[in-house]
């Protein structure tokens, strides 16, 4: 994707909430708060690019990958779609939805990840929200103007996975 005839146009960021259980208490997956939450995405990119013979990209991956999945399936599929293939835009729905359904489990250990390491014993947080947060590109010769206003996506609310394993790259919402 990072060519013709479909490059990647825009950044893309997972974001991070971790919900203690008074919290909870106090909102539902339609009312998430709108403080609060940390690019637990870009730090690890920018770190990359400071330091290209580490492991920075590949701890990236996973999150951009999924997150690229969830907003677009298979680009093949939207491909022959746009072009007015009937068959092909069913087939892209339904490989959407499909998609969809097993992101939220990935996104979620990884969110779980972030928020094991701000809360080391497990008492603070019982939930961790995610957000993905997609940012338009300008074209080159706009280079210049004012950057476009990033467009936030509820992915949704879920409980900590407790199985995931607190992973020490994470220090104040950022990577270390």
């Amino acid at each position: 994707r990072l060519f013709a005839p479909d490059p990647v146009s825009a950044d893309i960021a997972l974001l991070a909430r971790c919900m203690s259980p008074a919290e909870m208490a106090s909102t539902t997956p339609d009312k998430l708060p709108s403080e609060g939450w940390k690019d637990i995405s870009t730090p690890l990119w920018h770190r990359f690019q400071e330091k290209r013979f580490s492991a920075y990209d590949r701890m990236a991956r996973p999150n951009t990958n999924t997150l690229r999945s969830l907003m677009f399936g298979v680009p093949e599929l939207a491909q022959a779609c746009k072009k007015g293939s009937k068959e092909a835009c069913t087939a892209y729905d339904d490989n959407l939805k499909a998609v969809r359904k097993v992101t939220m489990p990935r996104l979620t250990k990884i969110g779980s990840a972030f928020c094991r390491d701000l809360d080391r014993d497990g008492t603070r947080f019982s939930h961790v929200a995610l957000r993905l947060r997609d940012t338009e590109g300008l074209p080159w010769s706009q280079r210049y103007d004012k950057p476009r206003a990033p467009q936030d996506v509820e992915i949704g609310l879920a409980p900590i996975d407790e199985d995931v394993a607190p992973m020490g790259m994470f220090a104040a919402g950022g990577a270390r």
